[in-house]
This record gives structure tokens, sequence and C-alpha cells, in this order.
């Protein structure tokens, strides 16, 4: 009797698919200077967003938008941080159809930024840019298509972290503030 072999062929890919069910990034970055536009310019000090992060209940939105709610910190399904780099988010998505867009949108690539719209406290002016010392408050943290610090950036996460613009988009978050208070 013979002895018959057989050959199996397998082919393994690897892609970088991450389909996570969590956003995350820096939605601030520390004294980097964002150019407004009309030759407005300002910065976040290190440091700057400690106090406020104590003291607000900060909304995940999509594009600041108040109807495309991703998440909120009282809910627990956003968590926020300040490192040395600057503010860093993370947001479990929930199951919606605008939430789902936006993971396939960050997963190609269309969009990468974030932002954040906050309630200005102590601040002085440093080389014509404002400088943002202290924030009284923060009120939310947007994945957005035009960031207005470079720096700040968004991604698919597929596990939590360890424990630890264009100008319309920031005058409309900020308006929404001061209309509140």
């Amino acid at each position: 009797m013979r002895d018959t072999m057989r050959i199996l062929r397998v082919e393994c890919r690897s892609a970088p698919t991450i389909r996570g069910s969590k956003l995350g990034g820096y939605a601030a970055v520390y004294d980097e200077v964002a150019d407004l536009g009309q030759g407005e310019r300002e910065m976040i000090s290190a440091g700057g967003l400690d106090r406020a992060l104590a003291t607000s209940d900060v909304r995940a939105l999509y594009n600041h938008d108040p109807k495309l709610v991703l998440g909120r910190q009282s809910s627990g399904t956003l968590r926020l941080a300040s490192d040395s780099h600057g503010l860093e988010y993370e947001v479990d998505l929930p199951k919606t159809s605008y939430a789902n867009d936006l993971r396939e949108l960050v997963d190609r690539g269309d969009i990468t930024g974030a932002s954040f719209a906050f309630v200005p406290g102590e601040t002085e002016v440093r080389d014509g840019v404002l400088v943002h010392l202290d924030v009284d408050g923060l009120v939310d943290v947007s994945p957005v298509t035009y960031p207005a610090y470079a720096g700040a950036s968004t991604q698919t996460r597929s596990r939590r972290l360890p424990a630890t613009r264009q100008r319309s988009q920031i005058i409309r978050a900020r308006a929404r503030v001061h209309l509140k208070g």
C-alpha cells in the first residue's frame, strides 16, 4: 500500500483593520499654537485643563453636534485623562447608525482629527497668542473633520486604555457654552 500525503495550502494575511468599539486620541494638545483664522491664535497651557477635568461632566460628540452624542463622562462611556502631551480621550461607541458611520470614516482615514469645547478661564497673551492658563470648564470632546490643533487625533481602539476646525466649529461650540451660562 502506498501512503499518500496531502498538502494543504493556507494563505495567511495580516492587515491593520482594527474595528474596535472605542474611539480615542487627543482632543487637545498642550503648548501647541492653533491658528483660528483671521490672525487669531490660541494655545492651551500644560495643565490648563486639570481643574476643569475635575469639575466638568464632559460629553463626546461627533463634530461638536449635540444631536450626535457618542458618550458621557458621568455615564462611564467617556474617559478623559490629562498627561504631558494633552487631553486624551476614549469613548465607547454607541450602537447607532451615526457612530457606525463615524467608525468607518475613522478606519478609512477620512477623519483623523479631534477637538474640544471649553469655557475660557484665566488667560494671557504671549507674542500675539492667547494662552489659556486655566480653563473654567470642559463641554465636549469631538472627533472632527477639521481640527484646529494639528496634533489632535482620533483613531479606533479595540481595547480600553490603562487607567492612568475649522474656526466656525470652535465658535459654534463656544457659543453653545456661553448661551447656556
